[in-house]
């Protein structure tokens, strides 16, 4: 992959200055890197290996998922999180692999975070913005927890 991307060389160039390291998470096991405390949970997407994250610093809590399909592992990384990043790709079209916005709003009752914000918006949501009762993220926000 670093191959076909054309990354090898700064891959390889990073790495060498220590500027690089890959640890690796253990399942709802929280592991220290670099100060913040990470904790991967399972998500449902197209590989196996696809997590979601919580990452607690300083007394606070982001909770963030890429591509998934709803899952209940969502519940355990929103809980109490100041912020939950959420992919939601469309509005009502089901993919598997992404969580669609009208499935989120069934659970978000469930969900326990103080803040939820849209994230990975693809056109046909972005389009009808205006049926959506969250918050949607936009290029280069600064986000105070």
């Amino acid at each position: 992959m670093l191959d076909l991307f054309g990354w090898r060389s700064q891959f390889s160039e990073m790495k060498d200055k220590g500027l690089l390291e890959f640890v690796t998470l253990e399942l709802r096991q929280p592991t220290v890197i670099a100060g913040l405390s990470v904790t991967a949970f399972p998500v449902v997407h197209y590989t196996p290996e696809a997590t979601a994250l919580r990452i607690a610093v300083g007394g606070e809590t982001i909770a963030f998922f890429g591509d998934t399909s709803w899952t209940d592992a969502l519940l355990e990384v929103a809980a109490d999180a100041g912020l939950f990043i959420c992919q939601t790709y469309t509005i009502d079209v089901p993919q598997w692999g992404l969580l669609n916005y009208r499935t989120l709003q069934t659970h978000r009752d469930k969900l326990t975070c103080r803040r939820l914000i849209l994230t990975h918006v693809g056109p046909q949501l972005q389009h009808r913005l205006q049926e959506v009762d969250a918050e949607v993220a936009g290029d280069g926000p600064v986000l105070t927890l």
